[in-house]
């Protein structure tokens, strides 16, 4: 029986021109999306699981362009990483 390809691709959520959520201190989701997708794909490699990501820099990728790319690549899974926020620190 042939090995399953492990191939998923990572979405850093948001990027360009939709910098998502925005903390208090100017800390935009697109950067701290891009920052996690990054480290979950270096996990991966050392693992031996292959990634793709639907972008590497801040850049907006529409979401029909993010799902082109996963299909195309021929991922197994798609992981879209995003950052909650809230008004109130104590919710």
């Amino acid at each position: 029986m042939p090995e399953m390809k492990r191939l998923i691709c990572l979405d850093p959520g948001h990027g360009g021109v939709d910098p998502g959520a925005i903390g208090q201190a100017g800390t935009r989701e697109a950067d701290m999306n891009l920052v996690v997708v990054m480290k979950l794909k270096t996990e991966l490699a050392e693992r031996g699981i292959s990634a793709v990501t639907t972008r590497d820099d801040d850049t907006f990728v529409s979401l029909q362009d993010r799902a082109m790319k996963a299909n195309h690549a021929g991922a197994i899974a798609f992981v879209s990483v995003h950052c909650n926020s809230a008004n109130n620190r104590q919710a």
